[in-house]
């Protein structure tokens, strides 16, 4: 019924988009325009939603962009206060030219605790940031990697990854 960018990991998918309804419920499915594998399809049994994604494949699947940037966040789902744990943040140039100076950032809670300048992202190659966290709050924190997007980066919900780290006691 359309088209739809599909995040697949850190790699933006090109899709064609088939909808259709059938005893009450909606199904979506993305196949790659590429190579026509399937990726994900949402089923939605009311009142839930269900999310099927393709996990792994030998067959080479997506399209090259000239300007691609991502970002990925390591982070615990539960803390303790006043324990250390490292965050990273990791950026990929997935595109297809080399990109300068670059701005990678971590931030907690929307505060950048730690960011690079890349000066020179080598297409094909990845940079990390760390940074020892040791919160001393219990609440529940969001913890996000950005890479700021380039210029002629169309697809750009890849660029930040956010997790939520719970610190509480036990």
């Amino acid at each position: 019924t359309g088209s739809k960018v599909v995040p697949w990991g850190v790699y933006p998918i090109d899709c064609w988009e088939l909808a259709f309804e059938m005893y009450g419920s909606q199904y979506t499915f993305w196949y790659d325009k590429v190579s026509g594998l399937w990726i994900g399809m949402d089923f939605e049994p009311y009142p839930n939603r269900v999310e099927l994604r393709l996990t792994d494949t030998n067959v080479p699947i997506g399209t090259s962009y000239e300007h691609e940037l991502a970002a990925i966040v390591e982070a615990p789902v539960f803390l303790e206060p006043n324990t250390s744990s490292l965050l990273n943040a990791t950026a990929y140039n997935i595109g297809l030219n080399t990109e300068t100076n670059v701005k990678l950032s971590l931030l907690i809670d929307g505060n950048e605790v730690e960011s690079a300048i890349i000066p020179a992202f080598l297409n094909g190659t990845s940079h990390t940031i760390s940074y020892i966290w040791t919160p001393t709050v219990e609440a529940t924190y969001n913890v996000t990697a950005y890479v700021q997007p380039v210029a002629g980066e169309a697809f750009t919900v890849n660029n930040a990854a956010t997790k939520s780290v719970r610190v509480k006691s036990v």
